[in-house]
């Protein structure tokens, strides 16, 4: 008898309308401490509406003013027949905690945002924007679906509202547009003059190759006629020593003959090299502006006569 009526007893604080009477009847008795921790041990075995807001009601006489505006509205969101016939107390007493609390407030905030104030644990913003906090200097962490979370530094005071703005990341740089394919991608695209006036200034392919040509063409003619000068000059400085032995004078600077017969040779053969590589570069050129269809070279000479020289050709 003695045993059962013990398990009895202890089944029966655990009960949580018990335990709300137990902590009723305690604050009659101005024992709100001890009160609390009867209304809180029935809102964790069954978090009804009633052991939220008997919770809230106690919390708010120990000045645990954040604790008792979380239980209040908790219990005011519900259509409990209980909350309903106290909700007018109930409502001023919330009003009385939120009095002690601070604000901030989340305008646009996007869905699934959390936040988590100080120590406490994360939660979502609330569907009106707005999280009540206890005065202080704290931190405050923002984790928005799919960004970094933010992290916040401020100090609010009672009664003080403070609006945490959403910080959105800059929108990446749309990729540059390609231009539209072409219908033919494979044909080469050829600049048609408009009039006779605009074909006069088209540049015809391998123009600058031509002018080229030309140009090593006229220096190696230029080095021929050099060295042939060179040439001369030293068979008359031979021919001046060979008259000596004919009881012919002859002066000192003729004894440099060999260096003109030396410098005439290199200069004819590399105005020779010069001039069939020019030859050789015009006609290259020529043949790439009649490929398509450019001016057709006909023929290049280069000639030389005693006292002339000769550069021709039709083109």
């Amino acid at each position: 008898m003695f045993f059962r009526g013990t398990i009895g007893v202890a089944v029966g604080a655990e009960d949580p309308e018990g335990l709300i009477r137990q902590g009723t009847d305690l604050r009659k008795h101005g024992d709100d401490v001890r009160a609390r921790g009867y209304f809180k041990r029935a809102y964790e075995l069954a978090q009804t509406p009633r052991s939220a807001a008997q919770l809230g009601l106690v919390e708010l006489a120990l000045d645990e003013f954040y604790g008792s505006n979380q239980h209040l509205s908790e219990a005011l969101d519900s259509d409990d027949p209980w909350i309903l016939s106290h909700k007018g107390v109930l409502e001023e007493s919330r009003r009385k905690a939120r009095a002690h609390l601070a604000v901030l407030a989340f305008p646009n905030a996007a869905i699934g945002t959390r936040v988590k104030v100080g120590e406490h644990s994360f939660v979502d913003v609330p569907p009106d924007g707005t999280l009540w906090v206890s005065p202080a200097t704290t931190t405050v962490t923002v984790e928005e679906r799919g960004q970094k979370p933010i992290v916040t530094e401020l100090h609010v005071e009672a009664g003080e509202t403070k609006t945490i703005a959403r910080v959105v990341p800059p929108a990446p740089n749309p990729p540059a547009a390609l231009p539209p394919p072409s219908e033919t991608p494979n044909e080469p695209v050829v600049a048609r003059p408009s009039s006779d006036a605009d074909a006069s200034k088209v540049v015809r392919p391998g123009r600058s190759l031509e002018i080229a040509g030309i140009a090593a063409g006229g220096a190696g003619v230029v080095g021929i006629v050099a060295g042939i000068v060179c040439h001369h000059v030293a068979t008359t400085k031979l021919d001046a020593i060979r008259g000596a032995d004919a009881g012919h004078t002859y002066h000192d600077g003729d004894l440099n003959w060999q260096t003109y017969d030396r410098a005439g040779a290199g200069l004819m053969i590399g105005g020779a090299v010069l001039a069939v590589a020019g030859v050789g570069a015009f006609l290259w050129a020529a043949h790439e502006s009649q490929a398509v269809g450019g001016a057709r070279v006909d023929s290049l000479a280069i000639s030389a006569s005693p006292g002339r020289l000769f550069l021709s050709g039709a083109f």
